[in-house]
């Protein structure tokens, strides 16, 4: 897969526009057309969900643009619509041609027919794909997904909050537009989405803001003043729990912060788990390991990992499992740790070695993902584990940091979110 950038407008049936003049693509392969050779490369529409061949007049390879005469990148430039009319005919006459010829590969390649977002794969797939436009550029600190509505949310570093529908990013704008939105959570039950937020401002824009699809509120109380890492919802009792830095674990019901206390009180927690079996909360902290709260105590999860920083966590409701990606300045702490409620095991495999900032579970396709950051291009990106070993997914992000990962189980989706390089998703 290489990287391209669309040389004019592509217009298509009913008027409405496949790619934007200047717009950045992944080129997802070269296959030549049998009718039209010279239509070989095949790109990703992200406004109207489906692939199209284009030829060498549509698409300018990176390299190309790079070495191209200021004259000729000029050209590249975005022109007027109505200027493409012809374009569009010799599009839709190639389309006709090759329906009726029954060629399997034509202008458009269909990969599973979902017209609410990129199209679903029915598991895990080996490409992955940028959701060009809005953050492409940013760093992205924490991911939620609303399953009601079929949004995804997106934390950025220094540049607020942002939403993405399918098609079009949005920025959410508000108080937090300038804020480190750090960690997200989704209340599917309230259709509420959670922020939590840091801003170097003194009092500004710390603790948890609440969004209700059209105003920002913060929701105030003695967490106001903290800055938060880690946000975890129950749905099951409606309770939000804040990790903060510093200060340990805070509660919220509906109406009021309460500080859970205990022996976290002064930890930082950099992530949160809840697992709805046994209703126990599972902690993450700054060099201080995991630990679990069964609403009353905290209660340390052993020596194994009592020492590193725990900076992602899931938990597998299928087996029965709280993993923990951990961060450590020695091997033995970093990797994927498993922990079955009495002891734990570090899954070791192509992982070992490598820390760990993110992690997202697929229920349904039973693989676990992580997103992992390494001096060496081999420990970057993210990998999958079915239970047995641990597989590098490659691809756009494999030379990438993943801050965050959030597994889309509507349309089979995984999103990671990279350092500088925005969304990608497979």
């Amino acid at each position: 897969m290489s990287q391209g950038r669309i040389t004019r407008h592509v217009v298509v049936e009913d008027g409405q526009v496949a790619f934007e003049a200047g717009e950045q693509v992944e080129i997802e392969g070269v296959q030549p057309n049998p009718q039209r050779p010279e239509f070989k490369y095949v790109v990703f529409s992200f406004r109207l969900q489906r692939r199209f061949q284009l030829s060498d007049n549509d698409v300018q390879l990176a390299d190309q643009v790079a070495t191209a005469p200021a004259v000729q990148q000029a050209a590249a430039k975005p022109r007027r619509r109505l200027a493409n009319l012809g374009w569009r005919k010799i599009v839709i006459a190639g389309l006709v041609v090759l329906v009726i010829a029954g060629v399997a590969v034509g202008l458009i390649i269909g990969l599973g027919g979902n017209d609410n977002g990129p199209p679903a794969l029915g598991g895990p797939v080996s490409v992955w794909r940028s959701l060009a436009g809005g953050v492409s550029s940013f760093t992205i600190d924490s991911l939620a997904y609303d399953p009601n509505n079929r949004i995804l949310y997106v934390g950025t570093a220094g540049h607020g909050a942002w939403k993405y529908n399918g098609s079009v990013w949005t920025n959410m704008g508000g108080p937090v537009a300038r804020d480190d939105i750090v960690s997200l959570a989704y209340d599917t039950s309230r259709n509420a989405l959670y922020a939590g937020s840091y801003s170097s401002s003194a009092k500004k824009g710390r603790g948890v803001w609440k969004y209700d699809g059209k105003t920002w509120t913060n929701t105030g109380g003695g967490l106001a003043a903290y800055s938060v890492n880690s946000l975890c919802y129950d749905g099951g009792h409606k309770v939000l729990y804040a990790g903060t830095r510093g200060h340990g674990v805070w509660t919220n019901t509906g109406a009021a912060w309460t500080d859970t206390r205990g022996a976290v009180s002064g930890f930082s927690v950099l992530s949160m788990a809840y697992d709805s079996d046994l209703g126990v909360l599972y902690a993450g902290t700054d060099d201080h390991g995991a630990w679990k709260y069964d609403g009353r105590t905290w209660t340390g999860m052993g020596a194994e990992v009592a020492s590193d920083d725990d900076v992602s966590l899931v938990y597998d409701a299928v087996h029965k499992y709280l993993f923990a990606g951990c961060h450590s300045t020695s091997s033995t702490g970093t990797g994927v740790w498993k922990y079955d409620g009495t002891m734990w095991s570090n899954t070791g495999g192509g992982m070992f070695g490598f820390n760990t900032y993110s992690l997202a579970f697929d229920a349904t396709n039973k693989v676990l993902y992580a997103g992992c950051y390494a001096p060496t291009s081999l420990g970057t990106g993210v990998w999958q584990y079915d239970g047995v070993a641990w597989v590098n997914t490659g691809g756009g992000v494999s030379r990438f940091s993943v801050p965050c990962l959030v597994y889309n189980s509507v349309e089979s989706m995984l999103y990671a979110g990279t350092h500088n390089h925005g969304v990608w998703w497979r």
